[in-house]
């Protein structure tokens, strides 16, 4: 059985976080279950001050498109806690992908391995770009790096919304891997400008997760949206 996962990223602006966080349990969190979502998991990002975190599953994108629809038109959002909480989020990314049933339990909780969720908003018309960048030039570079990516790709809910998933053993060695890889001249002498270009922006968040989790994000598929089929790596 599969479904739908949203992982929802908010920077929110500094030193709100806290704020954010009790607002979500005590405002945010009621309503929604209410409302009838399936919230996975939320919270605060392990690797800095700012990012925070929802996932919510849905059995289809209809299904998501019409209760988000309902939800975020209804007087109970908009004369709840909306301006509240708006005022304390600087911007979000959303990312949809499809997980089979074991992985989607296993994002609610797990613990072992830190799994970097990084959301991209590319300008528009530039993923089929973007992709072939990825798989032809920035992939094999993250390789050689021994950089382990998870899962990658277009997001389902959009046409401009892309996904990179990458594993660490902690927050420490995530830190210097990236440090090594984005100052290397591998990287910057090479695929780094043509990728650049085709991002609008972007934003990321660490999770821990088990290790059946990060198989099931690993071997999952999809569909590509150019009429390929792929296994993800």
């Amino acid at each position: 059985m599969t479904g739908l996962i949203e992982i929802r990223t908010l920077n929110l602006k500094p030193g709100t976080r806290a704020e954010f966080h009790r607002l979500y349990i005590e405002k945010a969190l009621p309503l929604l279950q209410y409302w009838k979502f399936d919230v996975v998991a939320h919270g605060p990002s392990l690797h800095d001050e700012n990012p925070y975190y929802v996932i919510r599953r849905y059995d289809s994108l209809a299904q998501r498109q019409d209760m988000e629809d309902a939800y975020y038109a209804s007087d109970d959002w908009r004369h709840g806690p909306r301006e509240t909480m708006l005022a304390l989020i600087e911007s979000y990314t959303d990312i949809v992908l499809e997980v089979d049933e074991v992985t989607g339990q296993g994002l609610r909780g797990g613990t072992g391995h830190f799994v970097e969720v990084r959301s991209y908003d590319l300008k528009p018309n530039t993923r089929a770009e973007y992709h072939r960048l990825f798989l032809e030039a920035a992939m094999p570079l993250l390789q050689s790096f021994h950089v382990d990516v998870v899962a990658h790709g277009p997001s389902l809910h959009d046409d401009n919304s892309y996904y990179l998933m990458r594993r660490f053993d902690s927050l420490a060695q995530r830190e210097q891997s990236e440090e090594s890889f984005y100052g290397s001249d591998e990287w910057r002498k090479g695929p780094r400008e043509a990728i650049i270009a085709c991002i609008e922006k972007y934003s990321e968040i660490v999770i821990e997760l088990n290790e059946a989790t990060v198989q099931g994000l690993r071997n999952r598929y999809w569909a590509g949206p150019w009429g390929e089929s792929l296994w993800q790596y």
